[in-house]
């Protein structure tokens, strides 16, 4: 049987996250200001309050309630016909592929644990699928493969569609301009941006000449940072504390980015590291550069930099590209013309 996530996986997922964010937040946030309004009357006119409190709280309890085992009834029943391999499948179109790449880059680790068929593992991609790693499938998704191997992982909650970004108007892309300089370019698809723990490089990295990170968060993202704030602030007060908790249901990978990665992914000694960064503005020393960069990451971060003057990537050669967003990274004839210096 197939374990290819179909349309109906994703609607079992829709309906589990209404009744375990939307409907559970309206719950805990109606009872948490009911709770207050009631500790109000009770100080004014004392005991008698309570009989219209009890009732109040045994109606909401009872509509919350059956809400909730509603939405739980249809996911179970939506899952077990996902099992029948009813419906189309969810990646059989690039919206598809983007409403499981983002929601796995949310909570990956969540749907690995409790909905296998929706996780997305690591793998080499080629014209929207996986490539078998075995000698006969790489041979036949890489007919023409030369010795000089280009990689290309994209951000987090993305897929390796988003590598065709302004195709349209820009005439090519990042791989299909280094595959007519002779290179051999391979797509990844990951969930989320979890390092995997070892004792040192592995040994396929002795083979790695040059890395080019396009707006890395290296050292953390200011929204990470102010989301990860908000919901400290929410969690303070109980009528919010339900949103804080919706901001704190997040994968390793986003969490990663509120610190960034700094020492855990530390540079291959040999190999030789290109940095580029955005800006919204036109100058990288722009106030509002400082402060939000190209909207996701800020110049520092992207080259590794932190305000003392250390540097994660000593001696790397730095791109920055003014009055450009984060997704403009994916495809720019700036970059275009540093990847044909970089890798000549």
């Amino acid at each position: 049987m197939s374990t290819a996530p179909s349309l109906v996986d994703a609607l079992a997922l829709a309906t589990a996250v209404v009744d375990d964010l939307v409907v559970a937040t309206a719950r805990d946030t109606h009872e948490a200001i009911a709770r207050r309004a009631h500790g109000v009357v009770r100080r004014g006119v004392g005991p008698a309050a309570l009989p219209a409190e009890v009732l109040h709280r045994g109606i909401a309890a009872t509509v919350y309630g059956a809400v909730g085992l509603s939405f739980r009834g249809a996911s179970r029943g939506l899952a077990r016909l996902a099992e029948r391999e009813v419906g189309p499948a969810l990646e059989s179109g690039p919206r598809g592929r983007f409403v499981n790449a983002a929601v796995n880059g949310l909570i990956g680790d969540e749907l690995r644990r409790d909905r296998p068929r929706l996780a997305i593992e690591m793998a080499v991609r080629r014209d929207g699928r996986d490539v078998p790693l075995t000698r006969d499938g790489v041979a036949e998704a890489f007919p023409g493969a030369s010795g000089r191997i280009v990689v290309f992982l994209h951000g987090l909650c993305e897929n390796e569609d988003y590598w065709r970004r302004h195709r349209d108007r820009l005439g090519s892309t990042y791989g299909e301009s280094l595959a007519a300089r002779g290179w051999t370019p391979v797509f990844l698809r990951a969930s989320s941006a979890v390092v995997a723990e070892g004792t040192g490089p592995a040994p396929w990295t002795r083979l790695v000449s040059d890395v080019v990170t396009l707006g890395t968060p290296h050292l953390g993202s200011w929204f990470a940072v102010g989301a990860d704030h908000a919901s400290r602030t929410f969690a303070r007060a109980p009528e919010v504390a339900a949103f804080g908790r919706i901001i704190d249901r997040q994968a390793p990978g986003i969490h990663d980015l509120i610190e960034g990665l700094a020492e855990d992914v530390p540079p291959l000694p040999h190999a030789r590291y290109r940095l580029v960064s955005a800006t919204l503005t036109r100058s990288a020393r722009h106030p509002v550069a400082r402060a939000v960069g190209d909207l996701l990451v800020t110049p520092r971060s992207a080259v590794g930099r932190d305000r003392r003057g250390s540097e994660l990537f000593p001696g790397a050669e730095v791109l920055h590209l003014g009055r450009t967003g984060h997704f403009g990274l994916l495809n720019h004839p700036e970059v275009h013309s540093a990847l044909a210096r970089w890798l000549a």
